[in-house]
């Protein structure tokens, strides 16, 4: 691994301890050799291209651009400019990542949350049934009485505020619900 990096853009870069502009030649144990050339701030923009080159071909990724728009006539051709900074290139990836993170945090907590309830049904804890159920008032509390429901739903159990629990068949919290009337 070779790499050289200057300050050529933005002093202040250079005042924190880092560099605006880098380059770096990589050879792999295969005799591959890969080279990743960096600049924070061009002046034609953020400029990250990354090129290998092995006995079998090479590979390329040059700079993105906002779009792919080109003109050309007698005089060449000239296309879009790359990115302006960094955060409009990587945009899409930090959004990726972020989303990434929010559904392993949410993952792990359904993973906690199911071995929790694994160990209270281990304990003989139950959730008490609430839908559709009649209103019982061994393990139902009434904190709503909902009218126009229809007869079908008169003592039935129409909406479940706060889950009730039983221990070995034993109430520990009666579940509050609302009822039709």
């Amino acid at each position: 691994v070779y790499a050289q990096g200057s300050v050529l853009v933005d002093p202040e870069i250079g005042k924190a301890g880092d560099v605006d502009t880098a380059v770096v030649t990589l050879k792999f144990k295969s005799g591959t050799i890969a080279t990743i050339d960096n600049s924070r701030r061009a002046v034609y923009g953020y400029d990250q291209r990354v090129e290998v080159f092995g006995s079998k071909g090479v590979a390329l990724n040059g700079n993105d651009i906002p779009n792919t728009a080109q003109f050309a006539d007698a005089n060449g051709t000239v296309g879009g400019t790359a990115y302006q900074v960094m955060w409009d290139r990587y945009e899409q990836a930090f959004v990726n990542e972020m989303n990434a993170f929010a559904k392993a945090i949410k993952e792990g907590i359904q993973n906690i949350f199911n071995k929790f309830v694994k160990s209270l049904e281990s304990l003989g804890v139950k959730q008490i049934e609430t839908k559709d159920k009649d209103f019982d008032t061994d393990y139902h509390e009434a904190v709503a009485m909902v009218p126009g429901m229809g007869d079908d739903k008169k003592g039935k159990v129409v909406d479940c505020l706060q889950t009730g629990y039983t221990m070995n068949d034993k109430v520990i919290r009666h579940a509050k619900v609302a009822v039709g009337q």
